[in-house]
């Protein structure tokens, strides 16, 4: 049987094809075929979709019954999510916004550092960027963010447990606030966000004193291992059935970084 596995999240899963990087490792080991990833900047509302089935105009790559594995790497609640799928949040929009003139809004050239992906002119992309602003300073309400970040994660966890034939799933909170108190029944999860992983362990890529320092998923070639060490040992050891499949578990990830 043609076994899948599915990276389900942000950025910390979004880099799968380099050899040094843990997706990459895993599916190697797994003998799997990768058939989703991170989506960069985006909010977890993408990502719920790209697992379920999308609404009109959402991206979707995958379909949860092919996945035999699944990672699911949950950002933080304060993102924007929006009909076209790509990531916004405060500090993209913050630097497109302090770097680009109103002058260079304006010039219809398709010519940009933080959208180029996108077939969208750069006055169209200057146009989603000032909306954006004046939602992320004017208009979010943190709380309902918050709020609907916990919905989403519960019918996640509702999905996968409804399953006929049981995923093998492991849940990694990116950032301190992802999990908005929720602790999922449908696999294991990490006691340490990823981003505290990564500060600790690597201080001068994430404050950009070396930015041209080879990272994947924002982890080091070392932590890229660890990493896939994490997923690798917890699909081996974590009981997958029985009564106890659906205890909540919790995976110490002081034991892989140091």
């Amino acid at each position: 049987m043609h076994v899948k596995i599915a990276f389900v999240g942000d950025s910390f899963c979004a880099d799968i094809t380099r050899k040094f990087c843990y997706p990459y490792i895993v599916a190697q080991e797994l003998g799997a075929e990768i058939i989703s990833s991170g989506l960069s900047g985006s909010h977890y509302y993408q990502s719920y979709y790209e697992l379920v089935g999308p609404p009109e105009g959402t991206r979707h790559k995958m379909d949860i019954d092919e996945a035999d594995y699944i990672i699911l790497c949950i950002t933080e609640p304060f993102r924007l999510p929006n009909k076209w799928g790509f990531g916004l949040t405060e500090s993209v929009v913050l630097d497109y916004m302090s770097n680009m003139s109103k002058s260079q809004r304006a010039e219809d050239n398709g010519n940009n550092k933080w959208l180029s992906e996108l077939p969208m002119s750069s006055r169209k992309i200057a146009a989603i960027m000032e909306d954006a602003e004046k939602y992320f300073f004017n208009i979010m309400n943190r709380d309902f963010h918050m709020a609907a970040q916990k919905g989403l994660l519960m019918q996640t966890d509702e999905k996968l447990l409804s399953q006929v034939q049981q995923k093998k799933c492991i849940w990694f909170p990116c950032f301190p606030s992802s999990m908005q108190g929720f602790v999922p029944k449908s696999g294991p999860m990490a006691d340490t966000p990823l981003f505290d992983l990564c500060i600790k362990e690597n201080p001068e890529y994430w404050l950009a004193k070396d930015p041209t320092r080879r990272m994947a998923n924002h982890f080091s070639d070392v932590d890229n291992e660890n990493m896939a060490k994490v997923i690798l040992d917890t699909f081996s050891n974590h009981t997958w059935s029985g009564p106890d499949r659906f205890n909540p578990s919790v995976i110490e990830m002081g034991n892989y970084f140091g």
